[in-house]
């Protein structure tokens, strides 16, 4: 109510919209202030108080109804490695939610506890939003998370292969560990994580959702036209002093995202992958997964036909 006050905040946010030209609105560049301010009234979030002696991960993927299908293969194939998982966080398009009969499909499919939740934004390919469904989702985790324990970020459309990764994680003292940029995409100039998959450490998450962020966003969306979820993670995590390791476990092939490869290409391809892939990421085409978890995961393919209630449909 103070007038002073509302002259101070509405001249902050003018000076930072003249500066990020056209790449961030007026709106988007209230809601990054916003997290900000509110952060400064919000009790800092310190490691969990749990006895476990041992470190332990846990998942959040954000997901849409449309890619339901792909998240079920995504969550069995994770359960074969059955790595220490306290529970799984599904955060859902608020825009496309999946159906009661999903989530009972889900949860009846994996041998850890899964949550689901709404978005706080729809989700969109990239941009302010995406990044502050992300951080309220990760400030939520940060409270339970002892300092030994991982953050495991990973979208829908990516397959476990082994669980060489997460016996890296476990035994590392990095404050989080990705695959960078270049070498999923060779041709990228940019040095960041891959969003595909990533980890973060229970201290080095703490440090992030405890950070301011407009400064950070503005920074990232002057390098390119649009504000990338990925690139503006890593950047947080660095401003916070945060030790990133980066690792070639996360493995993408273009050919594997052709529609229509035939029978033989796909084998090859498979075989292709290297050792030191861990998490296999079908990042554009996602027609091949299935095909891909078939013959990687023989065990699996029951898991693609099986639908309760008549109410899932896979095309």
């Amino acid at each position: 109510n103070n007038s002073s006050l509302k002259g101070a905040f509405i001249g902050k946010i003018s000076r930072i919209c003249l500066q990020s030209k056209p790449k961030l609105g007026t709106i988007d560049v209230v809601r990054l202030f916003r997290y900000d301010a509110q952060n400064l009234l919000r009790s800092r979030i310190y490691p969990s108080e749990r006895l476990e002696n041992s470190g332990s991960f846990f998942p959040v993927c954000f997901t849409c109804a449309r890619h339901f299908e792909f998240l079920r293969l995504a969550l069995s194939s994770l359960g074969i490695w059955a790595p220490s998982i306290k529970e799984i966080n599904i955060y859902v398009d608020k825009a496309d939610p999946f159906t009661a009969a999903q989530c009972e499909l889900l949860r009846s499919e994996s041998r850890y506890q899964l949550n689901f939740h709404k978005t706080l934004y729809p989700m969109a390919w990239a941009g302010p939003r995406v990044i502050l469904n992300e951080l309220h989702a990760f400030r939520k985790l940060a409270a339970q998370m002892k300092t030994v324990d991982f953050l495991l970020k990973f979208d829908s459309d990516v397959i476990f292969l082994s669980d060489k990764i997460f016996q890296y994680v476990a035994n590392s003292e990095a404050g989080a560990i990705g695959t960078a940029i270049g070498k999923v995409y060779p041709e990228s100039r940019y040095d960041y994580m891959q969003g595909g998959c990533y980890f973060i450490s229970g201290t080095g998450l703490r440090a992030m959702v405890n950070s301011r962020i407009t400064g950070t966003a503005l920074a990232v969306s002057r390098q390119r036209t649009y504000l990338m979820e990925d690139q503006f993670i890593s950047a947080l995590l660095r401003k916070c002093r945060t030790k990133i390791v980066q690792n070639e476990f996360l493995y993408s092939d273009i050919i594997l995202a052709k529609p229509g490869l035939d029978e033989t290409e796909l084998a090859a391809r498979l075989r292709a992958i290297p050792a030191t892939a861990s998490v296999l990421h079908f990042e554009g085409n996602k027609s091949n997964m299935r095909r891909a978890v078939d013959r990687l995961f023989p065990s699996l393919t029951s898991v693609r036909n099986r639908c309760q209630g008549g109410e899932c449909s896979f095309k």
